[in-house]
C-alpha cells in the first residue's frame, strides 16, 4: 500500500471503495498496522507543527466522544453483504479511527515532549573505510572501519551518552558540569574532557580502552561481578576487558585498591541467558600511539601476533585473510604501514617469517613456506 493512499485516507480524500480496501489491508497483517501507524504519526505531527501545546486536548476528546456516539449499534443481520450498509459502516469506522488515532497522537506527542525524549543520529563506516565527525559542541570523533556510532542531537544535557560498536577515537570538548559517556556492549566510559581510544567490536574477544590525555573512568557490570567504584585511567594506561574467562583481575592498580574495585553484587539477577564472565586488566604503561595512530592513516603494530594482526588488516584493507597453518598464527610482528597496498604489506611481513600468500579478488590465503 502506497504512502500516498494512506495520506489521502487521513485527509478524507478517498472514496468508499478505496477506504474499504485500505481498511481491509490494514487489518490483514500486523506489519501493515505498524506501517499505517508510522505514517499516521508523521502526518499528525506535521499538522500539530511546532506548537503542540496550543491544541485543546479536552476539546478534541469531546469531539471524539461525539463522533463515537453517532455510530449506532448495528444488528447482526446488518453485516450481510449489502453494499450501502457496508459503506455506512466503513465511513463510521474510518471517522472514529482517524479521530482516535489523531487524539492518541496528541497525547503521545505531548507526553514525549514533556519527557524530553532523546533523538539520536547514527553514522556507520564500512570495511576499509574511515570517517571523522565534529559534533555541535566541538567534540571530534574518528571512526575506524566497520564501526557504528549513535549520538544524541541534544548535547546540552548534564549527561550525554553515545553508543559505540567498533573502534573510535574521541577528543571530547570540555563543558562545565557535563559528563560524556561512551557505552559499549559491556562497559561505560565516562569523561569530562579528554582524548582516548575505544576498540569494542562485538566479534572480538576483547574490549580495549586506551587513554591518550586527560582522565577517564570505567564503570559497569563485567560478567557476574560489578565495578563498585570506577576504574580510573591516567594517560598512557590501557584497560582491556577479556571476554569469556572465569574471573576478574585488575592488574596495574595499587594492592589496597584491588579489593575495593571489584566486588560481587549482594544479589545477582537470574537470567535465562548464559552467564558471561570476563577479566579486566589495566596496563600502567602503554604506547598510546600504537592504538590511536590509525586515525592519522598509520597502521602501527608492535610484537603483535599474526592472528591478531590479520584481523586488523581485514578491516583496514577490506579483505578476507585465511591462515591455513596454525603455527603461523603465533608469530610476532613489529612494523608500520601507511600507504602500502595489501600485497605490499604481505610481502613485507613475509620477509620476517617466510610464508606464501595467494590473493584472489578480496580473499587472501596464507600457507607455510615448504
Amino acid at each position: 500500500m502506497k504512502e500516498e493512499t494512506i495520506l489521502k485516507f487521513l485527509g478524507g480524500e478517498l472514496d468508499e471503495k478505496e477506504a474499504e480496501t485500505l481498511i481491509e489491508w490494514i487489518n490483514s497483517d500486523i506489519s501493515n498496522q505498524k506501517y499505517f501507524a508510522r505514517i499516521k504519526n508523521e502526518w499528525t505531527i506535521s499538522i500539530i507543527g511546532n506548537n503542540p501545546l496550543e491544541i485543546d486536548i479536552n476539546k478534541e476528546f469531546v469531539s471524539f466522544s461525539d463522533k463515537i456516539k453517532q455510530i449506532r449499534p448495528i444488528p447482526a443481520k446488518s453485516f450481510l453483504p449489502e453494499k450501502k450498509k457496508t459503506i455506512s459502516i466503513i465511513r463510521a469506522l474510518a471517522a472514529a479511527m482517524i479521530i482516535l488515532l489523531v487524539y492518541s497522537s496528541f497525547l503521545t506527542y505531548n507526553f514525549l515532549s514533556k519527557k524530553n525524549s532523546v533523538e539520536y543520529n547514527q553514522i556507520t563506516t564500512l570495511r576499509g573505510e574511515k570517517s571523522q565527525i565534529t559534533l555541535a559542541d566541538g567534540t571530534k570523533i574518528w571512526l575506524n572501519s566497520e564501526t557504528t556510532l549513535r549520538y544524541p542531537s541534544n548535547l546540552d544535557a548534564e549527561s550525554v551518552k553515545v553508543f559505540l560498536d567498533g573502534e573510535a577515537f574521541f577528543q571530547v570538548a570540555k563543558k562545565h558540569g557535563r559528563t560524556f559517556i561512551v557505552n559499549t556492549s559491556t562497559i561505560d566510559i565516562s569523561v569530562l574532557g579528554t582524548s582516548f581510544n575505544v576498540k569494542s567490536y562485538r566479534s572480538d574477544k576483547t574490549v580495549e580502552t586506551t587513554l591518550e590525555e586527560g582522565k577517564i573512568s570505567i564503570t559497569g557490570k563485567v560478567g557476574n561481578r560489578a565495578l563498585t567504584i570506577p576504574v580510573v585511567l591516567k594517560p598512557n594506561q590501557q584497560a582491556t576487558l577479556i571476554k569469556n574467562t572465569t574471573e576478574i583481575v585488575v592488574s596495574g592498580a595499587k594492592p589496597e585498591e584491588d579489593a575495593e574495585q571489584l566486588k560481587e553484587p549482594a544479589q545477582i539477577q537470574e537470567t535465562k541467558q548464559p552467564e558471561i564472565v570476563a577479566e579486566l586488566k589495566v596496563n600502567n604503561e602503554v604506547d598510546a600511539d600504537i592504538y590511536t595512530s590509525w586515525k592519522d592513516g598509520k597502521f602501527i603494530f608492535k610484537r603483535e601476533s599474526f592472528e591478531s594482526l590479520v584481523k586488523r588488516m581485514e578491516r583496514w584493507y577490506d579483505v578476507q585473510i585465511i591462515i591455513l597453518d596454525k603455527e603461523l598464527k603465533d608469530k610476532k610482528y613489529t612494523g608500520i604501514f601507511e600507504k602500502e597496498t595489501v600485497e605490499q604489506a604481505l610481502k613485507a611481513l613475509s620477509l620476517s617469517f617466510p610464508f606464501n600468500y595467494k590473493i584472489d579478488m578480496n580473499k587472501v590465503i596464507i600457507t607455510k613456506t615448504p
